[in-house]
């Protein structure tokens, strides 16, 4: 089972997946101009699935953690 995750940075789409353990950039790395690129995309490499990927559950970085090297 394959699997194409994108994010959405305003007009434009990104997509990754996981090659044989390794995280690999969809297209190139380059960017697709619309939603209906990244499923035509998919669809050309042989993806079962697309999944949007959300910040559900991400956790914001602590601004003091940065600058004292990750010590509050």
């Amino acid at each position: 089972m394959r699997t194409l995750y994108y994010v959405n940075a305003g007009a434009s789409w990104f997509g990754f997946y996981l090659d044989e353990g390794a995280l690999a950039l969809a297209n190139d790395g380059a960017r697709f101009n619309s939603f209906g690129a990244v499923l035509a995309w998919a669809g050309e490499h042989d993806f079962e699935f697309v999944a949007k990927c959300e910040p559900e559950g991400s956790a914001r970085v602590a601004t003091e953690m940065r600058r004292n090297g990750g010590r509050i």
